[in-house]
């Protein structure tokens, strides 16, 4: 009982005995619902762990339905890497806990912490095992929603061929999605390990522990977590928006298999589905890797078997031999040492061996090409190469474009990671009235597939500052000419209505295209170019020459409301309350 007077000093569950069996001995930690105490449980003498609801939450009946829904997931799923729960309820003193086994091992944090990086060898069975107990969950209709290396606990059992074998138990399902009902009301989670969906508060999936895995994976590969950053807020719009850095590249200086960051960076996909459907789908890749073992040359150098193999075997005679025979024997010879000639030059002069590219990008599903070729529309991507200089580019839309180019020696291995970041460019819409107009930006005609462009059309990616708009090529009509400044993250509406030359300018009114705090300017229209009509303030509002009735078009910032799947969020940080697309 040493061991448990310090504790008993601060905690006063220390030496109680809950429901007139379990006796407290020691705390072992505590969390934001629950603090967790090895216990002795009196009537069969062995230890056990209690977690226990923080006091203040105990009359809260949604925390304690929410504590207590860990005890019958738990014993639904009944699964051998999943934490055994024997009991839960409230004890007469008025308690909330779950009793549970007791564990002599670390959780898969510590592991790290205390250890560094975990080989792939020992790693391998660790990942399949929390994916069995995952998999057991899901066929159960329960998501995790908080996969981590701190949930994972690794105990050592003996090994029946000899040794010991790391034993996985997965833990805390305690905000677990079962059948539709969430165990935490909107966003929770763990910031470091969470998928974008979860992030964004959309109903769960299972896919969205396959991405938690696929962070607990590099985590524990790499020593590091994919993302950090100085608040929540940023680590979550990271989680949707921001590439990965391959594991590889991340940490080059461990030997980390290409099949095994292949798994990572599928499983960290940031749509649903391009990621693994199903843990059963992740184990069978983990099972797949294999780790190449690197071959060693002969410690004879070549010199001393080209020179063994250019010596010319001596060869006897006798000779009572007949004549005939003897010609024909010597020319036998000759071409036996012809023979042995030929290998020894070809031992002194070996033939190249092929070289070999793998090529990674982030994202994984950007475009690759080598020397202007496609070559793949998804990472990784490994080639057989002969000795030359190579440019690899990756490309993605939204993302702006990488390359690297490099020598690759005679029989090399080289590896190419292109880390796409998000490309701050514009979304513009370019409308007219009437349509089919041409446009011009900054001077230049904008073409599409090598066609002017006609009204109405999109540039999805126009890069932010000034630009000069026109819009004009209609018989009859003249020119509507404007400026507009384009900010990152905001997508606009441009509209231009052509005047005919003679026309007068008319007087300005309110247009039903003008948005909050638009800037609106306006100009008589001209034959060609037209006046200009110039935005002012940093609005980064447009408008444009006159037309008939008075609506002479103008340029009008509106809020960037991104495709559904392209897992972007924009947070009102201020408030702190989520602008949904």
């Amino acid at each position: 009982m040493a061991d448990a007077i310090p504790d008993a000093l601060t905690d006063p569950l220390v030496g109680k005995v809950l429901s007139h069996r379990y006796k407290i001995l020691k705390k072992l930690g505590e969390g934001a619902m629950a603090a967790v105490y090895l216990a002795e449980h009196s009537g069969v003498g062995s230890n056990i762990v209690l977690k226990v609801l923080l006091p203040d939450l105990a009359d809260n009946q949604n925390a304690v339905e929410r504590f207590l829904q860990e005890a019958k997931i738990a014993s639904e799923i009944h699964h051998d890497n999943v934490i055994d729960i024997f009991y839960s309820g409230r004890s007469p003193e008025g308690q909330v806990f779950l009793a549970m086994e007791y564990l002599q091992g670390s959780s898969l944090l510590g592991l790290i912490d205390a250890e560094g990086p975990m080989p792939w060898p020992r790693a391998k069975p660790i990942f399949l095992q929390i994916c069995a107990a995952l998999g057991a969950a899901h066929a159960r209709g329960v998501v995790h929603r908080d996969v981590k290396p701190e949930n994972v606990l690794v105990v050592e059992r003996d090994n029946p061929e000899g040794g010991k074998l790391d034993f996985v138990k997965v833990v805390d399902f305690g905000i677990a999605n079962v059948g539709g009902q969430l165990g935490g009301q909107g966003v929770c989670g763990t910031p470091e390990y969470m998928p974008p969906e979860q992030a964004r508060a959309l109903p769960p999936d299972p896919r969205d522990d396959v991405y938690a895995l696929g962070c607990l994976m590099y985590h524990v590969l790499t020593g590091t977590v994919p993302f950090t950053a100085a608040t929540i807020q940023q680590v979550l719009i990271m989680h949707m928006r921001q590439p990965v850095e391959p594991p590889r590249g991340r940490r080059p200086d461990l030997d980390i298999p290409t099949g095994a960051q292949a798994v990572v960076m599928r499983a960290l996909a940031k749509r649903r589905e391009d990621r693994y459907q199903s843990m059963r789908e992740i184990a069978e890749a983990i099972e797949g890797v294999r780790v190449v073992r690197r071959m060693t040359a002969s410690s004879r150098p070549l010199a001393a078997l080209s020179a063994e193999a250019s010596r010319p075997e001596r060869v006897v005679f006798p000779a009572t031999e007949a004549p005939r025979r003897t010609k024909r024997n010597l020319v036998l010879a000759g071409l036996i040492v012809l023979l042995f000639s030929f290998a020894a030059w070809l031992r002194s002069h070996p033939k190249d061996p092929p070289g070999r590219i793998e090529i990674f990008t982030s994202p994984d599903d950007a475009e690759i090409y080598v020397n202007g070729k496609k070559i793949g529309d998804r990472s990784p991507v490994i080639l057989e190469a002969a000795a030359a200089t190579y440019t690899v580019v990756g490309r993605r839309e939204g993302y702006e474009g990488r390359s690297r180019t490099f020598a690759l020696p005679a029989g090399t291995a080289a590896r190419v990671t292109l880390t796409l970041p998000v490309s701050d460019a514009t979304p513009v819409e370019l409308v007219s009235d009437p349509p089919s107009a041409a446009v011009w930006i900054d001077g230049q005609p904008w073409l599409v597939d090598g066609s002017p462009a006609r009204t109405p059309f999109t540039i999805p990616n126009l890069p932010p500052g000034l630009h000069v708009v026109e819009m004009g090529g209609v018989p009859e009509l003249g020119t509507w000419r404007g400026e507009i400044t384009l900010r990152p993250g905001t997508s606009y509406a441009v509209r231009g209505v052509l005047a005919k030359p003679d026309a007068p300018a008319p007087t300005p009114t309110p247009s039903a295209h003008r948005g909050p705090g638009a800037t609106r300017v306006t100009s008589t229209g001209g034959a060609s170019g037209g006046p200009t009509g110039t935005a002012g303030g940093s609005a980064a509002m447009l408008a444009g020459a006159g037309g008939a009735g008075g609506d002479t078009g103008a340029a009008v910032e509106k809020p960037y409301r991104p495709p559904p799947d392209s897992g972007i969020l924009f947070l009102d940080l201020q408030g702190g309350a989520p602008r949904a697309p």
